[in-house]
């Protein structure tokens, strides 16, 4: 157990701290959403529901993006989603998509390098436990975890951070103990 333990957490080091050059290229976004919502259906458990909310095909502009490593983010979330939901009734995962203009300085975005402009803003939404202000404080640092040493490596949130802040984009939490947690992607349109 203590050795495949150790390969898990070699491979998700690996997997951090790879520097995979990005293929950023104009990206359908419905094509990235179903790449999510297929991960997302694989990893939940049986009698989990996931649903998309999205507006009608083509109602969405391309985003820059690279889909393998924007998938990656989504599925990160997801098992963190699983995991959050794990022995909760009514195990419930919302995606939903807009398109969203964001302004000069705006709080929502405070701490990340977010410049004005277009862009496309996935939410990831579970019924899960929820996360406290002191979590939600640190759980973008690599290796933090409220898991048992056991169950995780601390680096599925540091992995999305980091993903998205090389896409130029952002994300940002919104939780609180006992009411789940919903999870912001901004990604930037496609010019």
């Amino acid at each position: 157990d203590a050795a495949k333990r150790g390969r898990a957490l070699t491979d998700e080091l690996l997997r951090f701290t790879r520097s995979d050059p990005l293929n950023l290229r104009s990206t359908d976004t419905a094509r990235a959403l179903a790449s999510i919502e297929r991960l997302a259906r694989a990893v939940l458990p049986p009698g989990a529901t996931v649903q998309l909310v999205a507006p009608a095909p083509g109602g969405l502009p391309p985003i820059n993006a690279d889909l393998d490593h924007l998938v990656l983010a989504g599925m990160q979330l997801a098992l963190n989603a699983r995991d959050a939901m794990r022995n909760r009734p009514d195990p419930r995962l919302t995606l939903a998509v807009t398109e969203e203009t964001v302004a000069a300085n705006d709080s929502r975005w405070r701490g990340a390098a977010v410049e004005a402009g277009r862009y496309v803003r996935i939410s990831m939404t579970d019924t899960g436990r929820g996360m406290d202000r002191a979590t939600l404080d640190r759980v973008f640092e690599p290796f933090f975890t409220t898991k048992p040493m056991h169950q995780a490596t601390g680096l599925g949130l540091a992995i999305v951070h980091r993903v998205m802040r090389d896409h130029r984009g952002a994300v940002w939490i919104e939780s609180e103990p006992g009411r789940g947690t919903t999870v912001h992607l901004l990604i930037p349109v496609s010019t």
